[in-house]
């Protein structure tokens, strides 16, 4: 195309995003090295702009380019300039999007995936994120209003039944929102899917359904871990670490495993050769495109039982900031982060209180949960235990709706 007409701007424009999603860049598809491809793109996105100043899928991949640079800010504002200028470009849409959550700005992504809804209410990939931030965000009756507006399009398109999942998931009814889901996964049995349906059967701790479904590798150490089969976790944990050493996400998963397994100065080891500062490690283990926990808990707790006070001290206030970040963004489901910090500072009465506002939001817990080190000052508390035995009547009677035996409380 460019050697047919070299002043078409759109063309240089695709070849620019063609040489970011080809890259090795976190996000992308390719192998080529992204200290070669993101200079080689944004001189194409120059070259665009110089002979269309106002092209939005210049600025779009512009901004996908200062993404993976880590220049978030500048990618925002580069991003929100593509969708103005082109407001039904579904990239650039998505992209700032994606920034947006990265951010933490969570009010603002479920904005943007409100207005791209809006604009087309079929594009799989936006209903179910969307569902997900009306709910982060406290906007119940938007979230259905969302379904509502789905099931009067297209009530059997697996994208609608995804988002009524959801919206059954956070409501409590647990064993409606996987029923939904494992017949998603049998029209369509891909990834996502699957890990849909396994976020559902954790939250009832029923390890035994989830090796059914096809899912990433992490899902089977998280449900080794969580049935109480630590060591193992480990090793698991271990061998996709060693397969992808630099994996910034299996990295933190490998501290959580290490920490369920009580390993706390294998932590402190790994810790101090791989990052220099706790920044550093949430740098690191923060993947860009789907924001994961850091594990603040587990690196705390293996620092406040070695005595590394100063370290212990630095997680908890990078912890703390973290916290205060995604509420300043609009996140209203803070519950089990805010009771493990509380329960980490010794104010074990404000914990407790976290924990039972989230029984209250969520309407149940996954029993395996509420049984890790995190929580163990609080073992033995008279409202801790209570809250554990009714927690432990609404997961039995949604397991007994799926078939699957009652659990027991843990000695």
């Amino acid at each position: 195309m460019i050697q047919t007409d070299p002043n078409y701007a759109p063309a240089y424009a695709l070849q620019a995003q063609v040489a970011l999603l080809l890259s090795d860049a976190v996000g992308a598809y390719g192998t080529v090295s992204s200290v070669e491809a993101i200079p080689a793109s944004q001189a194409l996105v120059e070259k665009a702009l110089s002979i269309a100043p106002d092209l939005g899928e210049a600025y779009a991949v512009k901004g996908l380019g200062l993404s993976q640079l880590g220049q978030s800010e500048d990618a925002i504002a580069a991003l929100r300039r593509a969708v103005a200028l082109s407001p039904n470009n579904l990239d650039a849409n998505m992209w700032l999007a994606s920034e947006l959550y990265v951010r933490r700005r969570h009010l603002d992504t479920a904005e943007t995936l409100t207005d791209l809804f809006n604009k087309d209410p079929l594009f799989m990939p936006v209903a179910g994120n969307l569902m997900l931030q009306l709910r982060t965000t406290g906007q119940h009756d938007r979230a259905e209003d969302v379904v509502e507006r789905l099931q009067s399009i297209a009530p059997d398109m697996p994208a609608t039944k995804t988002a009524r999942a959801i919206l059954l998931f956070h409501k409590g009814d647990m064993a409606a929102a996987a029923r939904v889901m494992q017949s998603v996964y049998e029209e369509t049995p891909g990834v996502a899917n699957g890990i849909r349906t396994a976020d559902v059967l954790f939250m009832l701790d029923a390890f035994e359904e989830i090796p059914k479904y096809k899912i990433f590798p992490i899902y089977d150490v998280w449900a080794t871990s969580a049935a109480g089969e630590t060591a193992a976790g480990v090793s698991k944990a271990k061998a996709l670490l060693e397969a992808q050493p630099e994996n910034g996400f299996f990295r933190n998963e490998y501290i959580i495993a290490l920490s369920a397994n009580n390993q706390d100065t294998e932590i402190l080891h790994y810790y101090k050769e791989t990052w220099d500062s706790i920044r550093e490690f949430e740098t690191d283990v923060i993947n860009v495109y789907s924001r994961i926990p850091p594990s603040y808990a587990e690196l705390a707790m293996a620092f406040k039982a070695l005595g590394e006070e100063a370290l212990f001290q630095e997680t908890m206030q990078r912890w703390r900031t973290s916290i205060d970040i995604d509420r300043a963004g609009g996140h209203k489901r803070l519950f089990e982060f805010e009771a493990k910090w509380q329960t980490l500072s010794g104010d074990y009465e404000a914990a407790l209180a976290q924990l039972e506002a989230g029984f209250e939001a969520y309407t149940l817990y996954p029993p395996s949960l509420l049984e890790r080190r995190s929580f163990d000052a609080l073992k033995g508390n008279p409202g801790f235990e209570a809250l554990k035995a009714k927690n432990l009547i609404r997961v039995n009677e949604e397991r007994a709706k799926l078939g699957l035996s009652a659990l027991t409380l843990a000695e």
